[in-house]
């Protein structure tokens, strides 16, 4: 048996000999059944007090991790507030060629040149003044210069 079992059956033993001693045990588990209540009370207390610290801090800890993963890319903050560590550039996920950039060995290219004999020649002029901006016909448009065309 335990200890607390042995001390029970002794109280009752005592209890049941005089109403004396009865009332005097029923009195004393009364003041320390008072007080584990209270130690209850205040352990609940303390309980309650320890969740809410621990979720305050936990929500706390969210937003400086959320605020650690700020820079200049994702928010509002200018470049100079990233500090000495930049985050890394986006690289590129094709891969290198064997060849080199522009044009290629071959390729003949699409490059309009120009020809001594023209045969066919095109006429552009502007529709209006760039100073005052009045309409412009062929005769009246002057300064400017045909080119040979294809």
């Amino acid at each position: 048996m335990s200890a607390v079992q042995d001390t029970l059956d002794d109280a009752l033993a005592e209890a049941s000999a005089s109403p004396a001693a009865a009332a005097e045990l029923i009195a004393r588990l009364q003041a320390e059944n008072a007080a584990l209540q209270e130690a209850l009370t205040a352990s609940q207390e303390a309980l309650t007090t320890s969740h809410e610290t621990i979720a305050r801090l936990t929500a706390r800890i969210a937003e400086l991790e959320r605020r650690r993963g700020l820079n200049s890319g994702n928010s509002g903050k200018p470049p100079s507030s990233d500090g000495l560590k930049k985050p890394p550039r986006t690289t590129s996920l094709r891969e290198p060629s064997s060849k080199k950039s522009g044009g290629q060995p071959g390729h003949r290219g699409e490059t309009l040149r120009q020809v001594a004999e023209p045969t066919v020649t095109i006429d552009h002029f502007p529709d209006h003044c760039e100073g005052c901006g009045s309409p412009l016909t062929q005769d009246t448009a002057t300064d400017y210069s045909a080119g040979p065309s294809r």
